[in-house]
């Protein structure tokens, strides 16, 4: 009792007054991820798997965190030889731009993906063109 009688004599005359808001602590920085096709968590990976076969490698993040996060690198694809008898790994020099950040927890994910060829290639930019990422279940 008089433990509570010595903190009432702390506040003001008047009461304990309060202004302003408190910090609200999902608003501090967050870190921001991306899951490749394994759903394996990664923050400005040098390499991404889009799919089991398709991968950027040796990426260089110019911007991360932000809405979209984009790097520079290269993409191994299979392609078709000229009569599409088999299929061979081709490396192209691209650039990757990660969007659609969606909130989880404490952390966001980037939600697509979109491969931009540095050389012409219709057939693979319409093909990695906003692919859709794992992200964690809300």
């Amino acid at each position: 009792m008089c433990a509570l009688a010595a903190l009432a004599g702390c506040a003001a005359p008047g009461g304990l007054r309060v202004e302003g808001t408190a910090p609200d602590p999902l608003a501090e920085p967050r870190s921001a991820y991306v899951l490749d096709y394994a759903s394996h968590p990664w923050r400005r990976p040098e390499r991404l798997a889009l799919s089991d076969v398709d991968v950027a490698l040796r990426l260089r993040w110019s911007s991360w965190g932000a809405s979209r996060a984009t790097a520079s690198g290269f993409f191994t694809t299979p392609v078709c030889t000229p009569r599409c008898t088999d299929l061979r790994n081709t490396t192209f020099a691209v650039r990757v731009v990660l969007d659609g950040q969606v909130r989880r927890q404490r952390a966001t994910y980037y939600r697509y993906a979109t491969v931009l060829f540095r050389t012409p290639n219709p057939s693979k930019a319409a093909q990695f063109s906003h692919v859709a990422l794992p992200v964690p279940a809300p």
